[in-house]
């Protein structure tokens, strides 16, 4: 008796208002995603060779696409613009002639990278 008490109490209260929020999973992992999107431009910029470079524009790249789908399953567009950003700069980085260009590609990619994470946090509040 107590249990069907307990229960129809839990469910008029369901009811009267509605499912619990579910945490956003999706924004946390953008989080996730946009940090390490960070750490590969960090490295990107601090590389000795074009292997180097090519290898950490890469790792960008695909960290950089792992925050746009998060950011993308999660509805926020603010962060998904700036994985966006940073595809392109990893891109750039990619196919850049020189250890130079590829700094330079490294720095925007740096800039959007935490731009694309603070707006993962603000989501997730």
């Amino acid at each position: 008796m107590r249990a069907l008490i307990l229960w129809s109490s839990s469910l008029l209260i369901l009811l009267a208002w509605g499912p619990p929020a579910l945490p956003q999973v999706g924004c946390w992992r953008a989080e996730e995603f946009a940090t390490n999107s960070l750490n590969h431009a960090k490295r990107l910029y601090n590389v000795d060779s074009m292997e180097e470079a090519r290898l950490y524009s890469d790792n960008l790249l695909r960290a950089a696409q792992d925050t746009l789908k998060a950011a993308t399953q999660c509805d926020c567009p603010e962060a998904q613009a700036y994985a966006e950003e940073t595809i392109k700069y990893a891109r750039k980085a990619r196919q850049a002639p020189g250890l130079t260009e590829v700094r330079i590609e490294a720095e925007n990619a740096m800039g959007s990278s935490e731009d694309a994470l603070k707006a993962a946090v603000a989501c997730g509040d």
